[in-house]
């Protein structure tokens, strides 16, 4: 079944930034209301950004 999803998924390629950092905190947030996860977490304090410069011209973004 993940293969599946996988070969459907339209996965995108993209440096980091704050839309990206905002997208995962709302994941965040879902997971934490769901019980999924026991503790808030802040999105910007787990995303490393070191490497979307370097990425993004690599990558022809």
């Amino acid at each position: 079944m993940p293969l599946n999803w996988l070969a459907r998924a339209k996965v995108r390629i993209v440096p980091i930034d704050d839309n990206v950092t905002k997208d995962e905190q709302g994941t965040i947030d879902l997971y934490f209301r769901w019980g999924l996860i026991k503790r808030k977490l802040v999105a910007a304090d787990r995303v490393d950004r070191s490497f979307s410069d370097a990425f993004a011209k690599g990558a022809g973004l």
